[in-house]
């Protein structure tokens, strides 16, 4: 297609070349270590040369990792006093219950969080701030040092 014979638009170049006409290649290698290594690393190198490598690395931001990371110990369930690894007859769920309750009542008191069961694969945002700005109380309140 041309407008006028000195100026042109388009032009195809390859109208049936090879390169556009050939099958794909396909290469039937037993997978091992190598192999996935290397496919790892080229996989990077095409990520680095299509934008920033650090910032594809954890996700399309480092904060929502860090949020997550931060938001565990707010969410797990918490360790009894007891040493068993499992919540075995009446006594236990109730101390577990009241330590649970303890904890929520502390998060609410001291941050104003409310702190329940979370829904699966929900990344609560409001905690973002008060979690994050008082990180060490957090943890201090569950317990974990």
């Amino acid at each position: 297609m041309t407008s006028s014979p000195a100026e042109e638009l388009w032009k195809d170049s390859h109208s049936s070349s090879t390169l556009y006409c050939r099958p794909i290649q396909f290469s039937a290698i037993k997978e091992n270590t190598t192999l996935v290594l290397s496919e790892e690393n080229r996989t990077k190198d095409l990520i680095s040369k299509l934008c920033s490598h650090t910032t594809v690395k954890m996700g399309f931001r480092i904060q929502y990792p860090t949020i997550c990371f931060l938001q565990c110990p707010g969410q797990m369930h918490v360790p009894p006093v007891f040493e068993t690894c499992q919540e075995r007859g009446t006594d236990h769920k109730v101390i577990s219950q009241e330590r649970k309750n303890e904890i929520q009542a502390q998060f609410k008191s001291k941050m104003g969080l409310i702190v329940d069961k979370p829904l699966e694969r929900q990344m609560a945002v409001i905690l973002q701030d008060d979690y994050l700005q008082n990180a060490h109380q957090s943890l201090e309140m569950t317990g974990i040092d």
